[in-house]
């Protein structure tokens, strides 16, 4: 019977073991990032709310990283957001002519 050599990355010399557990946590991290990018687009916020302690407690990233990190994913699931709301055509148009103006500072 076979050993457990794989599970340790001994057994394969083409991914080292520090190699191993690095696409461990890049998957782990990427499935993390989908997960809450999904739930952030349901609940309407985004996700940001959800991966800041995600990445701060369990994966002890620095705080400027998540920064950058939860930056760009509520900007991209922003984005896709409204490209998905407009291909379906629930955007009220007559509000997004409306509001624009007032939110605008004054000079």
């Amino acid at each position: 019977m076979p050993g457990l050599d794989w599970l340790t990355g001994s057994g394969i010399e083409w991914l080292p073991a520090v190699g191993w557990q690095q696409a461990v946590q890049w998957i782990t991290l990427a499935l993390v990032g989908f997960v809450t990018g999904v739930f952030g687009v349901l609940v309407g916020a985004g996700g940001g709310f959800i991966l800041v302690p995600i990445l701060r407690i369990f994966f002890d990233k620095d705080p400027a990283i998540v920064a950058g990190t939860v930056l760009a994913l509520v900007a991209a699931n922003s984005i896709s957001g409204a490209f998905a709301y407009r291909y379906m055509r629930v955007v009220d148009k007559r509000a997004h002519t409306s509001l624009p103006p007032p939110q605008f500072p004054a000079p």
